[in-house]
């Protein structure tokens, strides 16, 4: 896979803030632009494959999925303070 979720929603997945985020960021080697699904803004960011490679991998039922790991998610929130 060539992405990773990343930002306030990956906070939520790892329980670093209440925040309900209303912008879900997408990190990627291929796509960048935005989409709007109802009231939630997805927003793909160019990446590399570094960067993808260290996000972690998990599950939800039978869907494998990744996420920026947690000691990323904790530079990201004190960034943006």
């Amino acid at each position: 896979k060539d992405y990773f979720i990343g930002g306030c929603a990956a906070a939520i997945y790892w329980r670093l803030t209440d925040q309900i985020p209303m912008q879900v960021d997408i990190y990627t080697t291929r796509r960048q632009g935005k989409l709007k699904i109802l009231n939630t803004r997805i927003v793909f960011h160019r990446t590399t494959k570094n960067r993808i490679e260290k996000a972690a991998t998990k599950k939800i039922e039978e869907h494998d999925f990744r996420i920026q790991n947690k000691n990323d998610t904790k530079k990201w929130m004190k960034s943006k303070e």
